[in-house]
């Protein structure tokens, strides 16, 4: 299956057995775009590489669970802050 960045399926295997490839269209300059304009998905600058012992470096800035419950401008300062630590997000992908 193939899904665009809303959630819109392109392409999609045939139910039944077997393996089968699905090809369908990838508008990557839509998808550039897209990532440039919501601030918040950014997937690589929310991972949480410190609940998996192979990621490596923490990237998205771990809580404590005594903040407040989080809100929009502290969600937009850790994601900026995911995205400086994987040096902007995506080639081609400009920081917001």
């Amino acid at each position: 299956m193939i899904v665009d960045f809303d959630g819109r399926v392109l392409a999609e295997a045939n139910q039944g057995p077997g393996e089968q490839i699905v090809v369908g269209p990838v508008d990557l300059a839509a998808l550039r775009y897209e990532r440039t304009r919501r601030r918040g998905h950014v997937m690589p600058a929310h991972m949480r590489t410190e609940l998996y012992e192979r990621a490596g470096k923490s990237i998205y800035p771990p809580g404590t669970g005594a903040e407040s419950p989080v809100d929009v401008p502290r969600n937009e300062l850790n994601t900026r802050t995911g995205r400086d630590a994987v040096g902007g997000g995506f080639a081609g992908h400009e920081g917001a």
